[in-house]
């Protein structure tokens, strides 16, 4: 019995615990659901992924180069992102860094005013700072198609910033 209790108090095992039930009418207690904590950046993330835009819903940070968001469990599921400042990194539409691409440069000296130690992209879909990652149309059709959204399998390429570009996507691709 200790095994086990010390097991779930270390978060290796979990089970739902039995329902209280009320006295007088035998109903279960009607539980609020918890809300999922907002993501603390640590000091050693470079990026930052969320799982919904203006960085709602789950997150994953990384220090270094992940081609394979599967393992993760954050395969296409990413509509916002923060890079700290003084790096870039190339987001890639397939794992193993393949397909579309495109790099996201976040300067030292910010655009604007500091605000944080990141440059944010609040909705993948339609973001003024990437110059609208967005599906490309024939000459003469109208509008933009968000294309990056919920479509980003992999970031590489996670190294110091150019300083001599601006803030936001810098270069753009395919790879076989």
């Amino acid at each position: 019995m200790f095994f086990v209790l010390g097991m779930v108090l270390a978060g290796l095992a979990y089970a739902e615990p039995p329902a209280i039930r009320l006295p007088w009418t035998g109903k279960p207690l009607p539980v609020k659901p918890r809300k999922a904590a907002p993501y603390g950046p640590r000091a050693q993330d470079l990026v930052i992924l969320y799982e919904h835009a203006d960085f709602g819903g789950r997150a994953v940070g990384l220090d270094k180069d992940t081609l394979d968001l599967q393992s993760l469990d954050f395969n296409d599921v990413a509509s916002s992102f923060k890079v700290r400042r003084g790096h870039q990194v190339t987001f890639y539409e397939d794992v193993g860094g393949k397909g579309e691409w495109f790099t996201y440069n976040c300067p030292t000296k910010p655009i604007g005013e500091k605000v944080s130690d990141f440059c944010e992209l609040k909705n993948l879909a339609s973001d003024v700072a990437t110059g609208y990652l967005c599906e490309l149309r024939s000459r003469g059709a109208h509008g933009c198609v968000p294309w990056w959204n919920d479509r980003i399998s992999g970031a590489g390429n996670i190294k110091p910033a150019d300083e001599h570009q601006p803030q936001g996507r810098i270069d753009e691709g395919h790879q076989s």
